[in-house]
């Protein structure tokens, strides 16, 4: 028997709305994917360019 409150909504529902029934946005995975991708990019590409400028600095000085 689930009981509703004054605006209609089961407790089941609330419970959802609320983050107590791990239910996750379409649009905060999206974004959440997003950025650790981003990340994750930013990151290689960083070391990427910390090789290469330490190469390229060793070359010169030799």
């Amino acid at each position: 028997m689930k009981q509703e409150d004054g605006n209609g909504l089961s407790n089941g529902l609330q419970q959802k709305e609320k983050g107590g029934g791990g239910f996750v946005s379409i649009e905060k995975k999206i974004s959440s994917n997003f950025a650790r991708t981003i990340l994750v990019c930013c990151i290689v590409l960083g070391v990427i360019t910390s090789v290469l400028s330490y190469i390229s600095s060793v070359n010169a000085v030799s």
